[in-house]
């Protein structure tokens, strides 16, 4: 499942939310929180909060085009979302220099989905 889940996540941030990610982050003299901004213009559902040991990315509602579609309600599916971020992630700043964590769901009954994203180049991981 998890090979799947990781093929999948791939797939989906490269047809879309990759891109997005690529541009957010392309300014290096952007700030962490000017780049966080760009993509919260860019995803209608896209909020975060920033703090001194993590970053939290925030949905209200999922954004997985297979839940959308009631095509899935399984929150099996919430781990391809947390690959999917991750992937994001480590093509702005490298493999092994991100953990993603996913601490709340809406598909386990949650009220929003929420990441938590750590950053070696933050200190966030050591």
């Amino acid at each position: 499942m998890n090979c799947f889940l990781k093929k999948c996540a791939k797939s989906c941030s490269d047809s879309y939310s990759l891109k997005i990610y690529q541009e957010a982050f392309e300014n290096e003299n952007s700030s962490l929180k000017e780049s966080l901004e760009i993509l919260k213009d860019s995803f209608s559902d896209f909020k975060y909060k920033i703090f001194s040991e993590k970053i939290e990315i925030i949905y209200q509602n999922c954004g997985c085009d297979l839940v959308q579609e009631n095509l899935i309600k399984s929150p099996h599916i919430c781990m391809c979302s947390e690959l999917s971020l991750k992937y994001n992630w480590e093509n702005i700043f490298g493999k092994n220099n991100v953990k993603i964590n996913r601490m709340l769901s809406v598909l386990e009954g949650d009220e929003t989905c929420i990441f938590e994203v750590r950053l070696k180049q933050l200190g966030h991981i050591t």
